[in-house]
C-alpha cells in the first residue's frame, strides 16, 4: 500500500513514520508486541511532496464538534500536528456515540484540533479551507 505510513512513538515524545508494507506481520516485535519497523522503511523527509503523508488518522477516545479530541495521553499526536499543521489533515474516526456536542471536551493550550471527523453515519469537515488548500497542492504536485 504505497503512501501509507505507520507511526512509532519515541521516548522524546515524537513520532517517527515508517512506510507500510504487506510484510509488516513479519517485522520483529518489541516488548509490547508492537512491530519494529526496518530502518529502510523510515520516512526521512516529511516536507510536502507527492509521496509524503497529507492525512493522518489521529487516535482518540472521543471528539467534539469543535475538533477537540480526548486522546490516550502522552501528547505524541499533538506535538506532531503542531509541527505539521499546514501540510497534514488530521482525521478522527469514532463511533457516532463518541462524537460529542461543540466544546463538550476540555481543551488545553497544547491540544491540537482535528480537521475532519468521520463516524459510521457522517463526515464533518471542520477545516474546509485547509482541506481545500492541501488537496489543491497535491493535485498541483501530481500534475508536475
Amino acid at each position: 500500500m504505497e503512501g501509507c505510513y505507520l507511526p512509532q512513538a519515541q521516548t522524546d515524545g515524537s513520532l517517527l513514520w515508517y512506510s507500510w508494507s504487506s510484510s509488516v506481520e513479519l517485522w520483529p516485535k518489541d516488548s509490547r508486541s508492537l512491530p519494529i519497523p526496518p530502518e529502510e522503511t523510515l520516512l526521512r523527509d516529511f516536507n510536502p511532496n507527492p509521496n509524503s503523508p497529507w492525512m493522518v488518522i489521529t487516535p482518540c477516545l472521543a471528539v467534539d464538534l469543535s475538533g477537540t479530541r480526548l486522546g490516550y495521553g502522552g501528547g505524541f499526536y499533538d506535538r506532531f500536528l503542531c509541527l505539521n499543521k499546514e501540510s497534514v489533515l488530521s482525521v478522527a474516526c469514532v463511533p457516532s456515540q463518541l462524537l460529542l456536542g461543540e466544546h463538550a471536551l476540555p481543551k488545553e493550550q497544547h491540544d491540537e484540533s482535528v480537521d475532519i471527523i468521520v463516524t459510521e453515519n457522517r463526515v464533518v469537515v471542520l477545516a474546509e479551507k485547509k482541506a481545500e488548500k492541501i488537496l489543491r497542492q497535491l493535485l498541483k504536485m501530481d500534475r508536475g
